[in-house]
């Protein structure tokens, strides 16, 4: 049986033919200038109308975030973009418009709404709030939280992701950078990128495991073991 192979970067399918990275992935490893951008030049590879980007803040598998400040209002925001640029492929573009609208539609005090959706320079993006703090992840490296700190965090994040359950959608990739603490000590969860939507298309293939080894819950590491043992 054929079994349908992905870009290990992107998560895109491959060409029957390809090993290794797809065509997108491969132009960006070749030519990074055309993804990897310094703070001058990702204005100019992504004019925004409205908004100014200001510097890099966070850097993922599938996407890159930028502080910016609207050139009308003021106020500050994080854009996020495909990390592959305009050489996404189509259900990578498919992921990314189904994190912006779930994010969207998720009116919680800890989840990161996001603002606005668009496209500049062939390359999609959206703007979300800007959380002023660090992801978790940066924040256990440099100390350890009390424990009723810890306990309010888990019941705050909880209660963010019972609000999502209620609305059909699994984040899938829980972990400590993608929660954001801002400077008030509060927590945010982020990056839906990976979320499972009910009612609508699952963008990932059969026998593909998802979100982050470490940090899967039983329910996905056994889910990707009985596909494999059902395919042997």
């Amino acid at each position: 049986m054929i079994t349908q192979s992905s870009c290990p970067k992107c998560l895109g399918p491959l060409p029957a033919a390809s090993r290794g990275l797809c065509p997108g992935c491969m132009l960006s490893e070749i030519f990074p200038e055309l993804t990897t951008q310094d703070n001058l030049s990702a204005s100019v590879l992504l004019p925004l109308e409205n908004y100014e980007l200001l510097e890099e803040i966070g850097r993922g598998a599938h996407g890159i975030v930028y502080k910016a400040r609207h050139r009308q209002l003021g106020h500050f925001v994080a854009i996020k973009v495909i990390a592959s640029g305009p050489f996404a492929s189509v259900p990578v573009q498919s992921r990314f418009l189904r994190e912006a609208r779930v994010a969207a539609n998720s009116r919680h005090p800890s989840i990161v709404r996001v603002l606005e959706f668009g496209k500049a320079a062939g390359c999609f993006w959206f703007a979300m709030d800007f959380i002023d703090g660090e992801n978790l992840a940066v924040v256990l490296q440099r100390r350890a939280p009390s424990f009723p700190i810890v306990c309010e965090w888990i019941e705050k994040i909880a209660l963010a992701v019972d609000h999502t359950h209620h609305d059909g959608v699994v984040h899938r990739d829980i972990k400590p950078s993608n929660i954001l603490i801002d400077t008030d000590g509060n927590p945010h969860l982020t990056d839906f990128g990976l979320a499972s939507v009910e009612d609508a298309l699952d963008l990932t293939f059969s026998n593909q495991a998802m979100g982050t080894f470490h940090y899967s819950s039983p329910e996905q590491v056994t889910n990707a073991s009985s596909d494999s043992a059902e395919k042997a």
